[in-house]
């Protein structure tokens, strides 16, 4: 199948929009609409042809359909382009660099008193998918909690 360029797609969007196709008998005018639109056709093919070097067996209406098929595609992946959301992602918020300075001089501070008065890090999410993947009854006993109803936790550090 012959690739087209967008500008070509474009132009035979064009021709195909020069003239409705009358019902019944067309008025003077719109035959006269009629026939330019078939002669821009036939002139548009024909540079096709020459340019991509199309069998002559192949019909005008074949190509002006593959044409105008590949138009639409275009037509698509355009309308795709702009509808392009410039809305952060839900759940999610953006911040700038003083700002996020700021926010990690505090969150060190808040760290560096916890490690003062003892405390460590405990790496939550870690924690809540090691617990989620592994089941009770499938975990070794080092990591299997004491208490009665099984709770898993992880291995205690250090000891």
């Amino acid at each position: 199948m012959t690739e087209y360029t967008a500008e070509e797609c474009q132009r035979a969007t064009e021709i195909e929009a020069m003239a409705a196709v009358p019902k019944g008998k067309p008025s003077p005018e719109e035959k006269a609409k009629v026939d330019e639109q078939k002669k821009a056709r036939v002139a548009f093919v024909a540079t096709l042809r020459e340019k991509y070097s199309i069998d002559a067996a192949e019909g005008d209406k074949k190509i002006v359909k593959a044409i105008l098929s590949q138009a639409e595609k275009f037509a698509a992946a355009a309308a795709a382009a702009d509808n392009i959301s410039l809305q952060p992602p839900s759940g999610t918020r953006d911040f700038y660099p003083d700002d996020m300075r700021l926010q990690a001089w505090l969150f060190e501070q808040f760290h560096a008193v916890a490690r003062e008065m003892g405390f460590q890090v405990t790496p939550f999410l870690l924690r809540t998918l090691f617990l989620t993947i592994i089941s009770p009854s499938s975990a070794p006993a080092a990591i299997r909690c004491p208490c009665p109803r099984g709770h898993q936790a992880l291995p205690a550090q250090g000891r």
